[in-house]
């Protein structure tokens, strides 16, 4: 096996990426985040061209400690990216989904959350240029869990969201649409008082 090139990416403080997809230039963006401190990190997205050179890098900081996780290329050639967002203060996390345009440059933001903890997990390009995104809902001082569904536009507007579970701890893994435009959202399940966990695999459509 030839190696084409290896190329390093950093700064003075410390990099993780957590996603890469290939762009329609043929080069590539990569997004995870960018660790300032021990509890202080922004979304970090980088973006390549097809020899791995530099073209443009972005920190985009909410919160008190910020991963990007997913990042997608839209029909326009922005990017929009998808994480968590978590306070310090109240060790709260909430998803949030921004986009760039194609120059790195941030066009619109949006966070989802409510009372308690919402963590993202995995989001997934819809059939209608928008996105359904999956994650885990915890109530503040509850450890109960949650399936937590959300969908948006292709601007990041609220559609419609729904929550799945009971008594319990419910954790959603992964989102898929099928081809008759159900939602898939596979992940486990423990039912309370009980150490063993069940693969669940929920279908819906709205």
């Amino acid at each position: 096996m030839e190696i084409s090139y290896g190329k390093k990416y950093g700064s003075a403080y410390s990099e993780k990426a957590y996603s890469i997809i290939q762009t329609t230039d043929a080069g590539f963006a990569i997004c995870g985040e960018k660790k300032f401190a021990e509890n202080d990190s922004d979304f970090w997205v980088l973006k390549l061209d097809k020899k791995g050179e530099v073209q443009w890098s972005r920190t985009v900081g909410k919160s008190n400690f910020d991963r990007a996780t997913k990042i997608f290329q839209m029909e326009d050639g922005s990017f929009t990216v998808s994480g968590n967002i978590t306070s310090q203060e109240y060790n709260q996390k909430d998803f949030w989904v921004f986009n760039l345009n194609k120059s790195g440059i941030p066009e619109w933001d949006k966070s989802f959350g409510g009372f308690g903890s919402y963590t993202a997990t995995s989001i997934f390009h819809t059939a209608d240029d928008g996105f359904a995104i999956c994650g885990i809902t915890q109530q503040y001082l509850n450890e109960e869990f949650n399936f937590w569904l959300l969908k948006v536009n292709n601007k990041g507007k609220y559609i419609y969201s729904k929550e799945f579970g009971g008594i319990g701890k419910n954790k959603v893994d992964f989102i898929l649409q099928s081809k008759n435009k159900e939602f898939i959202l596979i992940g486990t399940t423990k039912e309370k008082g009980y150490t063993k966990k069940d693969l669940w695999i929920l279908s819906c459509k709205k």
